[in-house]
């Protein structure tokens, strides 16, 4: 039942997708461009395709397309890499940082690791099957509290802040963990102890993960 409970999110995303526009960037590849303009003013001016701020960024995204269009020929991935084919286009800044950001957010937080093992140390600490259970659901539900917190953050305090303050703390909390299931085998007598303050640590490190690399990624 604990695990259920957070297939309700993704069934939730999936049933309101089909509300949702498709990008003008992809629908001016496709030379919809009238829709493009619609995209854009519906999300900028409430459906005003004459406004100033929409014409201003359908021209931008519009030309863009286009430059994107003329060089697709003689343009490869390797490319991205190296600067070549793109003509004016130099897509290797962008590239690196769609490329490293998510692989170190991923590789680098442990993320993924901490989602597989969150169940292991109240576990071994002797807790029963259904609460470990409860404990993972519940944890895997406070990204969307970390989400709202970056909402708000992450243009005030800046990204490049966010991600160095949340790099830094996300390291403590995986070395405070790391300390607390070391503690929990090697001193048994204790191990209730060490295996609350490791789930709120845990529900900490998700909570900074969530509101910092998580989204900005």
């Amino acid at each position: 039942m604990p695990i259920a409970i957070i297939g309700v999110f993704p069934l939730l995303l999936f049933l309101s997708l089909p509300s949702l526009p498709e990008a003008p960037r992809y629908l001016l590849y496709r030379n919809r461009d009238a829709e493009a303009l619609e995209v854009l003013a519906a999300t900028r001016a409430e459906g005003d395709t004459q406004n100033k701020a929409v014409q201003v960024e359908y021209d931008e995204v519009s030309k863009t397309v286009t430059l994107a269009k003329q060089n697709a020929e003689q343009s490869s991935f390797y490319g991205i890499f190296t600067r070549r084919g793109f003509g004016e286009i130099h897509f290797v800044r962008r590239a690196q940082l769609a490329l490293w950001l998510p692989f170190f957010t991923q590789i680098g937080t442990g993320s993924p690791a901490t989602t597989i093992y969150a169940p292991t140390l109240p576990e071994t600490a002797g807790s029963r099957v259904e609460k470990t259970n409860w404990l993972s659901a519940l944890y895997n539900t406070m990204g969307t509290l970390g989400t709202v917190i970056s909402m708000f953050a992450v243009n005030p305090v800046g990204r490049r802040k966010t991600l160095l303050w949340g790099a830094l703390a996300q390291s403590a909390t995986k070395w405070i963990v790391g300390a607390m299931a070391t503690l929990t085998t090697s001193r048994p007598e204790q191990a209730k102890q060490y295996r609350d303050a490791s789930v709120a640590i845990i529900f900490e490190f998700t909570l900074i993960y969530s509101s910092t690399l998580s989204t900005i990624k």
